[in-house]
């Protein structure tokens, strides 16, 4: 058995004794490409390194690590648990390069501008996330930002991947390893349409898919499973197929406050819903990224209920 530990055919490695050497830059930048890209051939391709190679620079990192990183399957590969770590890693490495870089850049060089990655459903990404960078953009011209929005289910997996550098949540997940904090309170209401043409069609509800949970969470199990029910891909979809006769929906009320097209069906009790930032640890002090969570804050102070009310 080798003291740093050799990567087998079925992409387990034996080993032990795990090397302490700095781990390859290129090595690193391999396993992010294929995360990214799913796939051995494409992510060679992008790297513009046959794929020899690049199979070459991941068994290296496996070897260094000391266990394997990659599933391999005929359709696809995937990050072992380890391989998130490394791969959190990589994306750290990187970023701090470019700002390092930047903050030594030489009189008449252009730096590499701070990028800000975010990860978020959609009723926060428009109605919160984008205000702040817009006042971020004001305070601090140049900064770049990758907003992802994605399905709930989905959005743990790309902070776990290390695509994102905060993720917003609907809940805590402690199983990320991350600081989080909750930014305020979702006030989720049932809606129709002003116009009388929805009356026909009360018993259908709108959802993102069908695991979408917060229809059935607003009116009970039992209640909505003797309803129809239609599918449209985010929130504002939603709201757009309610104020069209398509059915009702529940969806947060400070997104159709002053849409003229809604009316929200009373209940005594809304179903408030947390709004949880989640932050990698190793990211806490960089100035760029505080700088957004303390925007964010400030405008989810403004914008969202601090608290259910009873």
């Amino acid at each position: 058995m080798s003291k740093s530990g050799k990567s087998t055919g079925k992409g387990k490695v034996e080993s032990s004794l795990v090397s302490h050497e700095p781990l390859d830059a290129d090595c690193l930048e391999a396993l992010i490409a294929v995360s990214e890209q799913e796939h051995f051939t494409k992510a060679a391709k992008a790297l513009h390194v046959t794929q020899s190679a690049l199979s070459q620079r991941i068994q290296k990192l496996e070897e260094q690590v000391g266990q394997a990183l990659l599933r391999r399957s005929p359709k696809f590969v995937a990050t072992t648990q380890a391989g998130r770590k490394v791969l959190h890693y990589a994306y750290l490495k990187r970023e701090l390069e470019k700002q390092t870089l930047g903050e030594i850049s030489l009189p008449g060089q252009v730096s590499p501008s701070p990028v800000v990655r975010i990860a978020a459903y959609s009723s926060v990404a428009r109605s919160l996330v984008v205000p702040t960078l817009g006042v971020l953009a004001k305070k601090r011209t140049g900064v770049l930002f990758d907003l992802k929005v994605s399905e709930m289910r989905l959005l743990p997996e790309h902070f776990a991947k290390g695509e994102c550098d905060v993720v917003l949540l609907d809940r805590v997940e402690p199983h990320l390893g991350a600081d989080h904090r909750v930014l305020g309170f979702e006030e989720n209401v049932l809606i129709t349409a002003k116009s009388d043409f929805s009356a026909e069609r009360n018993d259908v509800y709108l959802d993102h898919d069908v695991e979408d949970p917060y229809s059935r969470i607003y009116l009970g199990l039992d209640s909505i499973e003797s309803t129809r029910r239609c599918f449209l891909s985010d929130v504002y979809g939603l709201i757009d197929g309610v104020a069209n006769g398509l059915g009702r929906a529940v969806v947060p009320r400070h997104l159709v406050l002053k849409d003229p097209r809604i009316r929200i069906v009373r209940k005594e009790k809304p179903l408030f819903v947390p709004v949880v930032l989640h932050i990698h640890r190793s990211f806490e002090n960089s100035g760029v990224l505080s700088n957004f969570v303390d925007e964010l804050t400030r405008w989810c102070r403004r914008a969202l209920p601090q608290e259910p009310k009873s």
